[in-house]
């Protein structure tokens, strides 16, 4: 059993977009998935995931269970995959759930904000998640003839910089990721032939090579 983590201390950066896109896409590719929804009472990826009542999700609720205890329930239930929807908290997201994680994603957007961010999250990070840790840039300015934006490549700069680990596959802010979750679906079902589907199929294809080059917990 493997587990990523969506992680980042500041709200409104896309990980709820990002947790439940993964986690259907993991589904797709016929995996036995589990979310631990952390950002409660807001519970938005347990309502996306609930109003989608034909998949074959597994529920790990931490306000009931100790971490420990739900990831008991699911290795017991045969689960390949638990994906860990952060809260916009500092201690919970890194000091709590980071330890769990063989692959953490911490989505942030291309603002200068955002940037300023970055050392929130690095003063929290335990040292030993730190090598499992990428930035996984999102909302960004779609890309030109194949060429990343100017704005989205200065911000990996800064990052690569300053030693951090950088997703290379960067999400757009395209209207698909909105739309789509609208109907409650996700972007390769909504319109799998879009540039929005095709930058998840290459995130999830990321994803998978970087669990394979770690270890199983």
């Amino acid at each position: 059993m493997q587990t990523i983590g969506v992680l980042a201390p500041k709200g409104g950066v896309g990980k709820t977009t990002v947790s439940i896109h993964t986690a259907i896409k993991a589904l797709e590719s016929g995996r036995k998935v589990a979310i631990m929804d952390t950002d409660y009472p807001q519970g938005s990826m347990t309502k996306l995931c609930q109003s989608r009542s034909s998949d074959d999700l597994i529920y790990l609720n931490p306000t009931t269970h100790n971490l420990d205890k739900a990831f008991k329930q699911a290795r017991d239930e045969a689960v390949d995959l638990v994906i860990i929807d952060g809260t916009p908290k500092t201690s919970h997201n890194f000091q709590h759930y980071a330890p769990y994680c063989d692959l953490i994603l911490s989505p942030m957007r291309t603002s200068r904000q955002d940037r300023e961010a970055v050392g929130d999250t690095l003063s929290v990070i335990p040292m030993s998640v730190y090598d499992r840790l990428y930035f996984l840039l999102n909302h960004s300015r779609p890309k030109r003839k194949g060429v990343e934006n100017t704005k989205t490549q200065q911000v990996r700069e800064f990052l690569t910089a300053n030693d951090l680990r950088v997703c290379p596959v960067a999400l757009t802010g395209l209207t698909d990721y909105e739309d789509s979750l609208e109907f409650n679906q996700t972007v390769t079902e909504y319109n799998p032939k879009g540039t929005a589907a095709t930058e998840i199929n290459e995130l999830w294809h990321w994803i998978v090579e970087e669990l394979n080059n770690g270890k199983e917990s």
